[in-house]
């Protein structure tokens, strides 16, 4: 099978404002700050709090869904805003929106890889101080569970609120679009956590419903104390969730590109954003009676 050279040319224009813009994002300070004080404070748990007490503030998913992934929303937003100044320092050449916008997104993987990292500095502190409630978690619930419920806290969280910043910088053109989108998204959080605190145990599909969403831990540790019968597990998967934050993701970049696709290629993108839908709405479905 051939492939055309104008195809060849664009995804080596890609791979390299790729590249640029990854950089970019590395080193925005809001970003540079986010990271710091992620790995600090799950460093510091390590030292001041050696059996993660799971009652107490902060966390993986503080670390890694607000200081890296609503943070992020804001540098995203920033690096769309200012795509021009990666740009220059390619060689002239014209650029499609698509291969723009896929560039942006690309960079999001900055945030994600960030909060995988962590997560490793968290999981080198159960190695050595294991949780009181380590095993209770493990013994209540299936390891992919488990594996989905740190993954989704972390990294989808991390690249799915940078993601949103690169569609809000697409569509919304006006002066403090990110900070508004971020502090929206903020609020959308509080009100998610006090449903979850309110509804956890409530079995209908409406609370369950609600207890997915995506800014929500799938596990709400501050139920768990010592013994199995007491952990608090949210009803239906985790790693129905996990999907359905990859399929959010998904719809993001869709979002993004959509914006001004045309023609055949607006036509593709269409095909791709009702595949991106069908995985968000299976795995809703999955996490939701799982």
């Amino acid at each position: 099978m051939s492939t055309e050279p104008g195809t060849v040319n664009e995804r080596t224009i890609l791979r390299q404002l790729a590249r640029v813009q990854m950089l970019r994002y590395a080193r925005h300070p809001l970003f540079l700050i986010g990271f710091t004080v992620a790995i600090a404070g799950a460093s510091w748990d390590i030292v001041s709090n050696p059996n993660l007490d799971p009652s107490r503030d902060g966390g993986l998913h503080f670390y890694s869904a607000f200081l890296l992934g609503v943070l992020g929303l804001i540098v995203s937003y920033r690096l769309t805003r200012t795509e021009q100044r990666a740009l220059a320092v390619l060689p002239s050449a014209p650029i499609s929106s698509r291969v723009r916008t896929l560039a942006l997104c690309a960079a999001c993987l900055v945030p994600a890889l960030a909060a995988v990292l962590v997560l490793t500095v968290a999981i080198l502190g159960w190695r050595l101080y294991p949780p009181s409630y380590l095993q209770t978690l493990l013994d209540a619930m299936p390891a992919a569970d488990f594996a989905a419920w740190i993954l989704g806290a972390t990294a989808v969280a991390g690249l799915g609120g940078s993601l949103l910043g690169v569609v809000v910088g697409r569509w919304w053109r006006f002066p403090g679009a990110g900070a508004m989108a971020a502090v929206l998204v903020i609020v959308l959080a509080v009100a998610a956590n006090i449903f979850s605190t309110e509804f956890a145990d409530s079995p209908s599909v409406a609370s369950r419903a609600g207890l997915v969403s995506p800014w929500i831990v799938w596990l709400d540790l501050e139920q768990i104390i010592v013994d199995v019968s007491d952990v608090a597990l949210i009803p239906g998967s985790a790693v129905g969730h996990l999907v359905y934050m990859i399929g959010l993701c998904g719809l993001a970049v869709w979002a993004a590109v959509i914006k001004d696709a045309e023609g055949v290629e607006r036509s593709r993108w269409m095909r791709n954003g009702a595949i991106a839908l069908v995985i968000a709405v299976g795995g809703l479905a999955w996490a939701i009676f799982g």
